[in-house]
């Protein structure tokens, strides 16, 4: 497996950390462990997704589209991505601008924390274990 994924903060932020190259079938199984935790957590439930070891995405809209459907669940929260390639990245903007998420990009955990804090006041008191 190219990721991990597991809860930062429990019920209420998702931590995913990509490295490598992720396949497409690699790419199923992320989309419904999300899932999941999306249906077993506290809405809005937020996510942070570390690519600064990514190498490969699959480059396909198509592909993403027909695997990534935790993209649409209703408790989905904002998106943080950190770090990744300059192609994933504008991929990843791209998408979510046809999907109308609530996604953003930055360099460290600690940024991503900040802007989940600052567009979720409930999470203010979250703790921050960098990992």
């Amino acid at each position: 497996m190219a990721y991990e994924l597991s809860w930062y903060h429990e019920q209420r932020v998702i931590y995913v950390r990509i490295w490598g190259d992720l396949t497409l079938d690699e790419l199923r199984h992320y989309n419904t462990e999300v899932y999941d935790k999306l249906d077993h957590g506290v809405s809005p439930v937020h996510l942070i997704l570390d690519v600064t070891d990514m190498k490969q995405f699959p480059p396909s809209l198509t592909a993403l589209k027909s695997t990534a459907h935790y993209l649409s669940h209703p408790n989905l929260g904002r998106n943080v991505m950190i770090g990744g390639p300059m192609l994933a990245q504008s991929f990843a903007r791209i998408t979510a601008q046809l999907l109308k998420l609530d996604f953003r990009t930055t360099r460290t955990m600690r940024e991503a924390l900040s802007l989940l804090k600052d567009g979720d006041a409930t999470l203010v008191a979250m703790e921050e274990h960098v990992k």
